[in-house]
C-alpha cells in the first residue's frame, strides 16, 4: 500500500455483525479483509476464512489474501480483521515512512 494509507484492526466477539462507521472516510474505497472460522466448528475451527473463503496452504506457500473492496463495512459475528484505506492520504503516515 502507499504512504498515507492507514489500517484499522478490529475483532468482533458479538454474535451479530456489526457496522463500522469511519465517517470521515466516507467516500473512499477501502480494502476489507474478513477472518472468520472456518467451519462448523466455529472458534474452535482448525481451519480459517478470509472474506468468506477458506484459506489453503499450497506446501509451504501462503494463500493469496485478496481483499473485498467496499465503500461502506460491516462486520461479520465472531471474526477479526483489518480495514486498509490505501488512499487515506494521512501526512502522519507518509511522513513516517519517508524518513
Amino acid at each position: 500500500y502507499p504512504p498515507g494509507a492507514v489500517v484499522i484492526y478490529y475483532v468482533n466477539v458479538r454474535k451479530e455483525n456489526r457496522i463500522v462507521s469511519l465517517p470521515q472516510f466516507e467516500n473512499l474505497t477501502m480494502h476489507i479483509y474478513i477472518l472468520t472460522a472456518g467451519d462448523e466448528d466455529g472458534l474452535r475451527s482448525s481451519y480459517v476464512k478470509l472474506n468468506g473463503r477458506r484459506l489453503r496452504m499450497d506446501g509451504d506457500t501462503l494463500p493469496e489474501m485478496k481483499p473485498k473492496e467496499v465503500t461502506g463495512v460491516t462486520v461479520a459475528s465472531q471474526s477479526y480483521g483489518f480495514i486498509v484505506l490505501p488512499q487515506a492520504k494521512l501526512p502522519l503516515c507518509s511522513q513516517f515512512f519517508h524518513k
